[in-house]
């Protein structure tokens, strides 16, 4: 970013934005300047795309274990791959809103009003809940 500045006679911070921008347009065009640009640009979208894989692998796992611990008689109902294919097949349809002709302002809604203070906020009262509130003596019971 420092050397497009430097091109352009910009500030660093006039460049481009933190936003989808900064990965899909300013990145890639700094790539274009540099000696091997086609196999910088494939290691940089490969590194997005695995990025992106690994995340949902994460979140997939953090929604089933939640539903299981929640809920555990969906085990006693059915096997553990079939309860996967169905967390799937709900992520993905809830999803689909994204990939529409306005996904890339529902995204930005996303971006801008589910994270922030308010998940902040929610964190510290989870912490504040279970630490004093609730009692960690009660938390380290063996059973």
């Amino acid at each position: 970013m420092g050397h497009i500045a430097h091109v352009l006679k910009l500030e660093v911070d006039q460049v481009t934005t933190q936003s989808l921008s900064l990965a899909f347009v300013a990145y890639p065009g700094i790539i274009n300047l540099l000696a091997g640009k086609n196999f910088w640009a494939i290691i940089f979208f490969l590194m997005l795309i695995i990025l992106g894989i690994d995340t949902v692998f994460g979140f997939i796992d953090y929604i089933m274990e939640f539903c299981l611990d929640s809920f555990p008689i969906i085990l006693t109902k059915m096997r553990k791959e079939f309860f996967c294919i169905i967390v799937c097949f709900t992520c993905f349809i809830s999803s689909l809103m994204f990939v529409t002709d306005a996904g890339y302002y529902v995204f930005n809604l996303f971006d801008a009003y589910s994270c922030g203070v308010s998940l902040y906020f929610c964190l510290v009262m989870e912490c504040v809940v279970i630490g004093w509130i609730f009692g960690i003596e009660k938390l380290s019971i063996i059973a």
